[in-house]
């Protein structure tokens, strides 16, 4: 499942002066949405409880988990959240989605993989959440009980993954491009009349983080058995001409670099898609 920056909800109050103000306006012990309470230390730092009921046998108790600490200089510390023994079947930590209400729309947080994979956004200077967000860091926090953001951007605790680049394929024709086990399969195939090459765009995910750009790709498959079984069943070999694209001078260099690698291949074994493609850029 791919992860839009903007399925997350938007933050109720930013950043320390938003969250203070708040305070300072109402009480010092303030009743939030989802049990969820916010104090005040010596230091001055905001902090927010919530309230959990753990289930010990048949008893149950009612605890106060600190899981957001707002400090006077800027940092953020976060208790991430995970399933704990004896809060019940769903008994979670604190849901995501009700946490990142209080945090600010600098900080974004997501599940993927089956709930198995948890990602931190961060960029004290961007809206993470918005649509048109294109994140080239994310933090694995996976494993991570607690993470700390600094005003700086960097972050403890949690692990870095850095986006790769965009970047295109080499103006080399098909054959010096493939190993030889896959163009022994292609050949094969080919042989057999069973072989078709297209041109594909895929949306470009980053950690399965929408990255709001693409892909582009030439897909070398068998018809007679491609997605028979599973979106890749029948294909010989994928191969990227461009990643990570978004400008449409670009995605014109990619269609004329793919059309240059296929150049010495029979139309015959080209898509219609692909055969237009060639077509079209021999009129102009």
């Amino acid at each position: 499942m791919t992860y839009a920056p903007s399925d997350q909800p938007h933050s109720q109050f930013g950043d320390y002066k938003n969250i203070n103000d708040h305070y300072e306006t109402e009480i010092s012990l303030v009743r939030m949405q989802h049990d969820y309470n916010l104090k005040k230390d010596v230091k001055g730092n905001l902090y927010f409880n919530k309230e959990m009921i753990r289930w010990e046998e048949d008893d149950s108790i009612v605890t106060q988990e600190r899981v957001i600490t707002y400090k006077k200089d800027g940092e953020i510390n976060i208790d991430v959240p995970v399933m704990k023994k004896g809060y019940g079947k769903y008994g979670r930590h604190t849901d995501m989605n009700s946490l990142l209400s209080y945090l600010p729309n600098s900080v974004g947080m997501y599940e993927t993989g089956g709930n198995e994979k948890k990602y931190l956004l961060f960029d004290p200077d961007c809206d993470v959440r918005n649509s048109s967000y294109s994140p080239q860091v994310v933090w694995d926090i996976t494993k991570s009980a607690h993470v700390k953001l600094f005003p700086n951007g960097s972050v403890n605790g949690a692990k870095k993954i850095t986006r790769g680049d965009k970047r295109f394929a080499d103006n080399k024709i098909l054959e010096e491009q493939l190993e030889e086990k896959h163009y022994r399969e292609m050949t094969k195939a080919r042989l057999k009349g069973d072989l078709e090459i297209d041109y594909a765009s895929q949306c470009a995910t980053f950690r399965g983080c929408s990255t709001g750009t693409h892909h582009y790709c030439l897909e070398m498959y068998k018809p007679s058995s491609y997605g028979e079984s599973g979106p890749n069943s029948g294909l010989i070999r994928r191969l990227f001409v461009g990643r990570f694209v978004n400008d449409s001078g670009d995605v014109v260099k990619c269609t004329k670099l793919a059309l240059e690698i296929v150049k010495n291949i029979p139309d015959s074994c080209l898509s219609d898609r692909f055969k237009r493609l060639r077509h079209d850029s021999k009129e102009s």
